[in-house]
């Protein structure tokens, strides 16, 4: 939910403010595992939040698109799909709350 409220004023057309937008709704996600979570760490996540488990598929493109976007010559020819992501922790905020 304090990923959603962040991000959703921020500018699509801001290549840092998307990025900031990565690492917010990454903190976000550490916050709640109670732990670092990455790639590799997915599948325990899921079963420690099955209330996650409906936006898996969303969950792990966001992981491969901040993969990309930070670490790899990729994140030069991106596109920030800013919309996509705050939508992905409008939905992760409705699981938190129970509402789907």
């Amino acid at each position: 939910a304090r990923a959603y409220r962040e991000i959703r004023g921020f500018s699509p057309s801001s290549p840092s403010q998307y990025e900031e937008a990565l690492r917010l709704t990454h903190r976000a996600f550490d916050e709640t595992a109670g732990v670092a979570v990455f790639n590799g760490t997915l599948a325990k996540f899921f079963i420690d939040n099955p209330e996650f488990e409906p936006q898996r598929a969303e969950i792990e493109r966001f992981y491969s698109e901040s993969q990309r976007r930070f670490f790899t010559s990729y994140a030069s020819k991106s596109n920030p799909d800013l919309d996509a992501l705050v939508n992905l922790c409008r939905v992760c905020r409705d699981a938190e709350r129970g509402l789907i």
